[in-house]
């Protein structure tokens, strides 16, 4: 890093610093209970570290301090710990994003990620069978390696194909929002898109009244300026998929008027 070695156990970072001479280094302790969850679990860009811990995420800048995560019991609550010394970790400058690859359930090799947009400050997770990777730089495009040994190039063209060769389609979800903090139920009843949701993709809807209802499905509804829709709950979440390649999604306002407590 910028002036000093980072040294990372299973539960410590340490810092170690030229002093001067022949080969003279001092060491001091930078984080306890902060270790790294594998040899490769690590990146060091721009000046600072981020890694994926045993039981969380953390960063160096400087001061080392965890990153707020609300996927974290989701990753560390499947992983894998017999494999854990598998996990790799590789930015993608170009987002601005650090992949962590893990093995979940009894996979022996890593099948799923879980992404840190260290611009933007959010997670967000997926299912991708990835062992190593390197960012762009000597090649166009970011290069993995699949548990096959097969090499893939990746952030190029707009469809992928799965391991049995079926064609997947690109969608997102997102996690669920409480509405005015869960204390009413609100009714909406348009969706609004901005500027930069453009392009063929399908927009569905899912509400409850508790979080371990059974969700209510909206849709799906091609956005447009003003998209009508009538959904009520506690809670929604919404979630886009691919119609046709060349879209873009951006941030979604809802009209919304009060139901009333229940």
């Amino acid at each position: 890093s910028r002036g000093e070695t980072l040294i990372w156990t299973t539960t410590s970072l340490h810092s170690m610093q030229y002093i001067g001479g022949d080969f003279v280094f001092g060491f001091r302790e930078l984080g306890q209970k902060c270790g790294a969850a594998s040899r490769r679990a690590m990146v060091v860009f721009d000046g600072k570290a981020v890694w994926m811990g045993r039981n969380g995420f953390w960063m160096y800048d400087g001061y080392v301090q965890p990153i707020p995560s609300a996927v974290a019991d989701y990753v560390f609550g499947s992983i894998n710990r017999t494999q854990m010394s598998k996990v790799y970790a590789e930015v993608r400058s170009a987002f601005g994003e650090v992949w962590f690859f893990y093995p979940s359930g009894r996979s022996e090799e890593c099948n799923r990620y879980v992404v840190f947009n260290y611009r933007d400050g959010f997670m967000y997770i997926g299912r991708l069978a990835r062992t190593a990777g390197v960012d762009q730089g000597i090649f166009d495009s970011p290069i993995s390696a699949g548990p096959a040994g097969v090499l893939y190039q990746h952030e190029v063209g707009t469809s992928y194909l799965d391991p049995d060769g079926v064609e997947l389609v690109p969608a997102a979800e997102s996690g669920p929002v409480e509405i005015a903090d869960g204390d009413s139920v609100l009714v909406g009843t348009n969706v609004i898109p901005d500027e930069n949701t453009l392009g063929g993709v399908a927009i569905t809807l899912y509400s409850s009244l508790t979080p371990t209802d059974e969700e209510r499905t909206y849709g799906p509804f091609t956005p447009r300026s003003i998209t009508n829709v009538r959904i009520n709950g506690r809670q929604a979440r919404v979630a886009i998929r691919q119609i046709e390649d060349g879209w873009r999604f951006g941030t979604l306002r809802m009209e919304v008027q009060p139901g009333g407590r229940r």
